[in-house]
């Protein structure tokens, strides 16, 4: 399917941009990426869906390069960081493979995720992010 081929490849820009940052830059944004991802396992209860943490912490990832009025800044960066943030969360493994330790003080105790999840794009709507449906490859 072309939406499959343009999502995978999508996926891929967003791999080889994410691989550019600088180490430390790298290293922190795994970390945070892993954590929103673990969050969402949870949003059955919290409500914070990969789309619903794009929107809330997106802008404080991304911003506009160029600066303009606080409204042009905000309807431009409401959809665009939506489109780039959520799809990171998403599959924040294949991003960044491997497990985080979140528990760090070793304070907290581990809470099985809920088990009914699927998040989507558009409620209703064919989500070509959605696990499962992209071969996601990597690019060489």
């Amino acid at each position: 399917r072309s939406s499959d081929l343009n999502a995978d490849k999508k996926l891929q820009s967003l791999w080889v941009i994410c691989n550019k940052m600088p180490k430390h830059n790298q290293d922190n944004f795994r970390y945070l990426i892993k954590f929103l991802a673990k969050l969402t396992q949870y949003s059955d209860i919290n409500k914070m869906t990969p789309s619903n943490i794009a929107i809330v912490l997106g802008p404080n990832l991304l911003w506009a390069k160029h600066e303009g009025t606080l409204a042009e800044m905000a309807a431009a960066t409401s959809v665009h960081v939506v489109t780039i943030i959520e799809p990171i969360i998403q599959h924040a493994d294949w991003f960044f493979p491997g497990e985080m330790d979140f528990n760090v003080s070793g304070d907290f105790l581990s809470v099985a995720p809920a088990s009914n999840i699927n998040h989507s794009l558009h409620p209703g709507g064919d989500n070509t992010f959605e696990s499962g449906k992209l071969e996601k490859k990597r690019p060489v």
